[in-house]
């Protein structure tokens, strides 16, 4: 028999790249554990551990976008996984634009800009309860699902 990991990696999810700002800081951090949560208004959670500097910024700037990523786009994932935005620009080389102040993805499926509703402790993530204030569907490609494997 299988443990609950094991089974729990094969629910499908999307990658995404949070972004996030405040002040004259941006930063971005790939997650998976995305979902809307609310037809109305619009909303969507995102999950996010107290370490990240993400963490940080949202919290201090009450907002986030979320750029969803293409089948594609696995390296591009592992970019802002992988490094600390702490330690240098993740968007350094990497086309963005701002919306609202928050950076999205120019090469994405689809972005959405947030304003932070509320937040819930979920073990050891916190859940940013987002409003959907913007959002755009750049194109219709598959996009990009999360296999444990490809990052670990």
């Amino acid at each position: 028999m299988s443990g609950i990991q094991d089974v729990l990696a094969k629910f499908p999810l999307g990658v995404y790249i949070v972004g996030s700002a405040h002040g004259d800081r941006i930063n971005g951090m790939t997650a998976a554990w995305v979902s809307q949560v609310s037809f109305s208004p619009k909303m969507v959670a995102v999950a996010i551990a107290p370490e990240r500097y993400t963490f940080d910024l949202v919290r201090k700037s009450g907002k986030f976008s979320l750029s969803l990523l293409g089948e594609d786009q696995l390296e591009l994932a592992k970019r802002f996984g992988f490094y600390s935005g702490r330690e240098e620009n993740k968007f350094s080389g990497v086309d963005y634009h701002l919306i609202d102040g928050l950076p999205v993805l120019d090469d994405c499926v689809a972005w959405v800009s947030c304003e932070v509703e509320g937040s819930c402790e979920a073990g050891d993530h916190v859940l940013f309860l987002g409003r959907v204030v913007k959002a755009k569907l750049v194109d219709d490609r598959p996009v990009l699902l999360f296999r444990w494997e490809d990052y670990f």
